[in-house]
């Protein structure tokens, strides 16, 4: 039974599919508060598969040198698999867009995506901006691209750009994290990464600064009257404090090996308080 739960683990872990379905598990509070239909959460969840499923299959086509990562290893042996099943979920999504959302809704969707184009064309050809900065606010920007929509002529505006900043932060906690965590991967392949760019030393001292900017976050939120926007932030800060445990336990031989999956799905908790 175990084996059966880890081969499942993988399959998830390895497609990406944890992320998407953590994408939709941290936007659907959102949704249910600040939009009149819940919809969008399906393709933003779909829109999450296709981006990060199209960027490892860019790594995987661009590599020379060896690929040492798991995920990319996967990817790489059922590569024709993936990018079938990446054309069919793109077709979905397209129906799926022109189905539910309206005009402006659309270009608000395509102004994101020009940032998506930008971040893939960033990261094969310029190199500048490392991929963890444009990742993080790509993903917080999707996780409230439609709650900013429903509220840009209204008084909840700010308490949505403010929680927007707090997904950012913990997003950018992730990945800095993982960077951290395949340091020598990422040395070898030459990645675009923020780590190899700023060096281990500074990378460690930012992350515990963010660390104390997703917890100053909640205190901040305790001022506004509204319930949700505390009980958000609130569960924003659970998201970091998971990654403090990690990174902090890194070594533990359950982490050592889980701990990449562990961080995904800690993006799932803002959903599981709000509908518990």
């Amino acid at each position: 039974m175990l084996k059966v739960i880890h081969i499942i683990y993988r399959l998830i872990h390895y497609s990406s599919l944890d992320v998407s379905i953590c994408a939709a598990m941290l936007a659907l509070p959102l949704a249910h508060y600040y939009c009149p239909q819940s919809y969008w959460v399906l393709i933003l969840a779909i829109s999450v598969q296709i981006i990060y499923l199209t960027d490892h299959i860019l790594d995987v086509l661009q590599k020379k040198t060896q690929i040492l990562s798991e995920r990319h290893r996967f990817i790489k042996d059922h590569i024709k698999l993936f990018i079938i099943i990446l054309f069919i979920l793109f077709c979905i999504n397209t129906y799926l867009c022109l189905l539910f959302l309206n005009t402006s809704a659309l270009t608000a969707g395509l102004g994101l995506g020009i940032i998506v184009f930008i971040y893939f064309y960033n990261n094969i050809k310029l190199k500048i901006i490392p991929k963890e900065i444009l990742t993080a606010l790509i993903y917080a920007a999707g996780i409230c691209l439609m709650p900013i929509y429903y509220s840009i002529s209204t008084s909840k505006l700010l308490e949505i750009l403010l929680l927007m900043v707090g997904i950012s932060i913990c997003t950018f906690i992730n990945l800095i994290s993982n960077n951290l965590f395949e340091w020598n991967e990422d040395e070898i392949n030459s990645e675009n990464s923020f780590g190899l760019k700023v060096g281990i030393t500074f990378s460690e001292q930012l992350l515990k600064l963010l660390y104390v900017l997703s917890f100053s976050g909640y205190i901040i939120c305790l001022f506004f009257i509204d319930g949700f926007v505390k009980e958000f932030s609130l569960s924003l800060s659970f998201i970091s404090l998971v990654h403090l445990m990690v990174y902090k336990f890194q070594n533990l031989a359950f982490l050592i090996k889980y701990k990449r999956g562990i961080l995904e799905w800690s993006f799932a908790i803002p959903g599981l308080i709000y509908f518990l």
